[in-house]
């Protein structure tokens, strides 16, 4: 599970969901963009519920990892929606608001080492 903090608020939810969310965040600010998305967030009850959240330019969205207990819910099919949406980046994202160039195999140095050679 991921908590996803947008707009100052926390909100709880699948880990596939919260990638896509972000993923597709940036490539929605990159196309200098914004859109409603709901998504499947689990309660501090631990009911089901959902949110509408405004992603991309201008809505920051930071996701973390917490501890769950019990079983997760199944949001897959929330997560295969926002993978399909026309924008979805078609390679992984390595770099916040730096997608890979179209046509250009790339690889990302993650570990963010500066060299002041």
């Amino acid at each position: 599970m991921r908590s996803v903090t947008y707009a100052g608020q926390n909100i709880l939810t699948a880990d596939d969901v919260a990638e896509a969310m972000v993923a597709l965040s940036v490539a929605l600010s990159n196309e200098r963009r914004t859109e409603v998305v709901t998504v499947p967030i689990c309660t501090t009850e631990g009911n089901v519920a959902t949110a509408d959240l405004v992603i991309g330019a201008g809505n920051d969205v930071i996701s973390v990892p917490v501890e769950w207990m019990g079983e997760e819910p199944d949001f897959d099919d929330a997560a295969e929606r926002l993978r399909a949406h026309v924008l979805y980046p078609s390679t992984p994202i390595v770099a916040a608001g730096n997608p890979p160039e179209r046509g250009v195999d790339w690889a990302g140095d993650l570990d963010l080492d500066i060299d002041r050679g």
